[in-house]
């Protein structure tokens, strides 16, 4: 074999054969390019001097497969960072979204606005969804009670209002503000009746 390839001497590969030793080693050939070479043992039946299967690969070739395998690499890599960039986005922007929308609901009511067509749209059951769920409800009641208000207003005072809850504070004061007004308006009425027989009764005297 060091006839073959005098490099080998260098490495001292008769001796390894004969150990019967696996060698794994470079080396450079008659045109200068390097070769990796690896050595194996191979026992045949009782003899006494092992053999060896050599195997010799060009560096380059296991060089240009370790960059094919580089480059996939990089390209596998650089496509989970934009997929996992872009469901980063995908949640973030699902996360914000309704921020932005309750926030300019929030600033509508801090106003005194109350838009019902920005109500939000719910579609999953998470906290978002929750907290969209309770604006929502929130933005109907409020426009229920602004109406009522308005027609309490107009003089309506048997106007129908049903309060949320023995809580709901404005429903409940709204509610009796109606009793109230129910009950002024029937002592007025009384009032005029009164007022109406005593002009009788003076218009009758002074006749």
């Amino acid at each position: 074999i060091t006839q073959v390839y005098p490099g080998f001497v260098q490495a001292d590969v008769n001796t390894k054969i004969k150990e019967g030793r696996s060698y794994p080693f470079e080396f450079n050939d008659s045109t200068g390019f390097s070769n990796f070479v690896s050595l194996e043992p191979v026992f045949l039946g009782n003899s006494p001097t092992p053999w060896s299967v050599c195997l010799i690969v060009p560096s380059k070739n296991i060089e240009e497969s370790a960059r094919n395998n580089f480059r996939k690499s990089l390209l596998i890599g650089a496509a989970g960072i934009l997929i996992f960039s872009i469901i980063t986005l995908l949640i973030a922007r699902r996360i914000t979204l309704p921020l932005k929308r309750t926030t300019s609901i929030l600033k509508d009511l801090d106003k005194g606005v109350i838009d019902v067509s920005k109500k939000l749209k719910v579609r999953s059951n998470d906290e978002l969804a929750e907290m969209g769920r309770s604006l929502n409800n929130l933005l109907d009641t409020l426009q229920r009670t602004a109406e009522f208000a308005r027609k309490i207003g107009e003089g309506n005072f048997n106007a129908q209002y049903k309060a949320l809850s023995e809580h709901d504070v404005l429903g409940n004061a709204l509610i009796d503000m109606q009793l109230n007004l129910q009950k002024g308006q029937e002592l007025e009425e009384i009032r005029q009746l009164e007022r109406k027989k005593l002009n009788w009764s003076q218009d009758g005297l002074t006749e």
